[in-house]
C-alpha cells in the first residue's frame, strides 16, 4: 500500500485543483485581449514595417505565434478523465470515502426535514465505485428496493459491483436490487436522483445543462447535486440551481413544478457571489477516511451541493441558515447567515437582546445548520419599530 501513496495522495489534490474547462467564447475573448496587448507592444517598439508587405506578414506571423503562446501559458488546459482499472483503484482509495462523508451529511438534510419521507428507488448518475449507493442504502436501506448505478466507464462499475459483494466475486451482494447502466436508462424514474462530483466531468456547460435538464426529468421527489466545495464547484452547482429554477417554472409564476430545498433559503442570487470578493457557498463534513497509511485519522471534505425538490415549498423554507463557522464569544455569538430575502447577514445573537431559547441553540449550532427563526427585512424592521413608538 505504500508503493501507491504518492500516487493516491498526487490524483486526490489533482482533483480538489481541478477547474472548469475553458468556454469557447471565452477563449477567443482572451485571445483577442492577448493580440491587443502584443500588438500595442509592437507598434510601441516599432517593429512594424508599414511599407514593406512581405517584412509585414513576416511580424505578423510572429505576432500571432506570441499570441497563442501567451494565450496557452494563460489558459488553464482542462482534459478529460478515462476512469480504466488503474485510474478507478486510485480514485477509489482517495475519494470513495469522502464522497460518502459529504453524501451522507446531504441526504441528512432530506431525512431530518421530512423524516416521513420514504424513497423506492434512486439513481446515481456518474455512480463510480458507488459511494452514493452505500449512503443511500445508509439511511433508507430497509426501504430502497431499486438502486441505479449509471457510469460510462465499465471498469468503474465492475470496481463498484465487487465492492457491494465484500470484494468477492462470486459472494452475495450485500446491498441487493442494485443495477448497473453505462447510459442513463430511458424508462426509469426514481424517487431520488444522485449525481456526486460528476457534472465537472463534463467537457462544457453545454453539456451540464443538458445533463441536468435530462436528471430532473428522471426525478421524482428530490434531485441532490454535490461538486467540491471550490469556486469552480460552487460555479457548476449555480449554473444548476439557475437551470432548475428555469426548467421548474415554465413560465409560470404559480403553482411551480419544484424549488429549491437546501440550502438555500431563497431561489435569488447568491448573496456570497455578489460581495465584492465573491466567496463559494460550501460547506463542511469531517469522517473517518479508510485505514490507508496515508490517511490521518479524522479527515474533512469540503462540498458544494443543492437540493431540488418536486412540489410546494415546505412551511420551514425561510429558516436563515449559517453559512460560515459559529464564533462563540462570552456572552454573544456571532453568525452569518444566508436570509430568505436573498440577503447576506452577519448577526451577533445574545442572551438578553434575542432570548435565552435561541442564544443556546446557537451555541450548540454549526456551519450549515438552519436556525428557526424569521429574519426581518428593513421594511419590516421599520415598522416594528413605529408599531413601538406608537
Amino acid at each position: 500500500m505504500s508503493s501507491i501513496s504518492d500516487e493516491v495522495v498526487g490524483f486526490t489534490n489533482y482533483l480538489l485543483k481541478r477547474k472548469l474547462p475553458v468556454e469557447d467564447t471565452a477563449l477567443q475573448a482572451s485571445a483577442m485581449k492577448i493580440e491587443e496587448e502584443v500588438r500595442k507592444q509592437f507598434i510601441s517598439e516599432g517593429c512594424f514595417e508599414e511599407n514593406n508587405p512581405l517584412v509585414r506578414e513576416q511580424q505578423e506571423k510572429r505576432l500571432q505565434k506570441l499570441v497563442l503562446k501567451n494565450l496557452r501559458n494563460r489558459t488553464y488546459y482542462w482534459q478529460s478523465l478515462n476512469y480504466q482499472d488503474a485510474l478507478g483503484r486510485l480514485y477509489m482509495a482517495g475519494r470513495m470515502d469522502a464522497i460518502f462523508a459529504a453524501t451522507m451529511r446531504v441526504f441528512s438534510e432530506i431525512k431530518r426535514r421530512i423524516p416521513d419521507f420514504v424513497p423506492h428507488s434512486i439513481m446515481d448518475f456518474g455512480s463510480g465505485t458507488g459511494s452514493s449507493i452505500w449512503a443511500a442504502w445508509q439511511t433508507w436501506g430497509e426501504n430502497l428496493h431499486n438502486y441505479h448505478a449509471v457510469d460510462l466507464s465499465t471498469s468503474m462499475n465492475s470496481l463498484a459491483k465487487l465492492l457491494i459483494k465484500g470484494g468477492e466475486e462470486v459472494k452475495r451482494p450485500l446491498i441487493s436490487g442494485v443495477h448497473f447502466h453505462t447510459v442513463l436508462p430511458p424508462k426509469v424514474h426514481c424517487d431520488v436522483v444522485v449525481a456526486t462530483y460528476t457534472l465537472s466531468e463534463l467537457p462544457g456547460m453545454k453539456e451540464r445543462v443538458e445533463a441536468v435538464c435530462n436528471l430532473w426529468k428522471k426525478t421524482k421527489c428530490f434531485l441532490v447535486l454535490i461538486e467540491n466545495g471550490t469556486r469552480s464547484g460552487h460555479e457548476i452547482i449555480l449554473e444548476a440551481r439557475a437551470t432548475l429554477i428555469k426548467e421548474s417554472r415554465n413560465g409560470k409564476t404559480e403553482n411551480c413544478d419544484g424549488y429549491v430545498f437546501a440550502p438555500c433559503p431563497h431561489e435569488q442570487q447568491c448573496p456570497l457571489s455578489q460581495q465584492t470578493k465573491p466567496l463559494p457557498c460550501s460547506f463542511v463534513q469531517k469522517y473517518h477516511p479508510f485505514r490507508f497509511p496515508w490517511n490521518e485519522p479524522i479527515k474533512v471534505e469540503k462540498f458544494s451541493f443543492l437540493i431540488f425538490s418536486r412540489g410546494q415549498e415546505a412551511v420551514d423554507q425561510d429558516w436563515p441558515r449559517i453559512v460560515q463557522p459559529v464564533l462563540c464569544r462570552a456572552r454573544h455569538v456571532h453568525c452569518h447567515l444566508c436570509c430568505a430575502d436573498g440577503t447576506f447577514q452577519h448577526t451577533i445573537i445574545t442572551r438578553r437582546k434575542h432570548g435565552r431559547d435561541l442564544y443556546r441553540t446557537t451555541r450548540v449550532s454549526t456551519w450549515g445548520d438552519r436556525l428557526p427563526i424569521k429574519i426581518l427585512s428593513q421594511e419590516d424592521n421599520s415598522e416594528k419599530e413605529e408599531e413601538e413608538e406608537e
